[in-house]
């Protein structure tokens, strides 16, 4: 899958900049990920859903640093918008896991 299949960037348009500004935004929250600096890597995730908010990887990454501030709701929606935009990615059962007292879906949940 390309980069800009993966963000929901159209290479037709002059996607470039949005799409540079979205990867290195992701790769910012990764790094404050890693570095366990949760309200950096939150707050970089929120700008790159901001300019892709069709990408179910940056949902399932931002729901990862919201588990971390114990902000379980919104790590819910997050893990929820990850399945609902493309189910097959997989990144959902990483995004659900583990929250408290959540039972999984099946992709009939999320039928179109």
């Amino acid at each position: 899958m390309s980069l800009s299949a993966l963000f929901g960037l159209s290479t037709s348009a002059p996607a470039a900049d949005p799409l540079l500004k979205v990867t290195a935004l992701k790769q910012k929250g990764s790094y404050h990920f890693g570095r366990r600096e949760w309200a950096y890597a939150v707050d970089q995730y929120d700008q790159a859903i901001g300019l892709c908010p069709d990408s179910p990887q940056l949902h399932a990454n931002r729901s990862h640093v919201l588990k971390q501030l114990r902000r379980f709701d919104d790590a819910i929606k997050d893990a929820d918008e990850c399945i609902r935009i493309d189910w097959s990615v997989r990144l959902a059962s990483l995004a659900w896991a583990p929250l408290p007292g959540v039972l999984l879906y099946t992709p009939r949940h999320y039928a179109q």
